[in-house]
């Protein structure tokens, strides 16, 4: 049993590492890595993750890709840490010239009078919204859980 659980544990470990590094999304694609990324939070039993794309996905550069999936991860760290979620909803909107990166969660929530720059967290999303010339808005109540907006020019100005 002890060996069945290191062995399991190391496969975890290596899963966590693949997704920590760059070359997924440079190998498969911003998308892919996303569904990777959600697998591997399903396998833990202790969340429901969705991915939901719309419109016609646009493959962007690879940093910029790489920069919004930092953001995802960024997201999904603070839900694991302190939402108290069970469901997590990602959502991808291609539209002509922008991209909604919805990341929804139905956690505890926290005071919407909160500044959002408060949580380091919080703070590096919206840095690298910015990075990306986009826009980064949160909403958020006590009890009714977080919603996440991203929007960013599909193509740099």
């Amino acid at each position: 049993d002890s060996v069945a659980m290191i062995s399991e544990a190391i496969n975890d470990l290596s899963d966590i590492s693949r997704s920590m590094s760059s070359e997924i999304i440079l190998n498969n694609g911003f998308i892919n890595a996303l569904e990777f990324e959600i697998t591997q939070l399903n396998k833990s039993g202790l969340f429901q993750l969705k991915l939901q794309v719309s419109g016609e996905p646009v493959f962007l550069e690879s940093q910029r890709e790489l920069v919004l999936f930092r953001i995802v991860q960024e997201a999904l760290n603070n839900i694991v840490k302190h939402a108290a979620a069970g469901i997590i909803s990602i959502s991808l909107h291609y539209d002509e010239k922008i991209l909604v990166l919805k990341i929804i969660d139905d956690g505890k929530g926290f005071p919407s009078e909160q500044n959002v720059e408060i949580g380091t967290g919080l703070c590096n999303m919206k840095r690298r919204a910015g990075l990306l010339q986009g826009d980064f808005a949160i909403n958020s109540q006590p009890g009714n859980g977080t919603e996440i907006s991203i929007k960013i020019p599909l193509y740099e100005k």
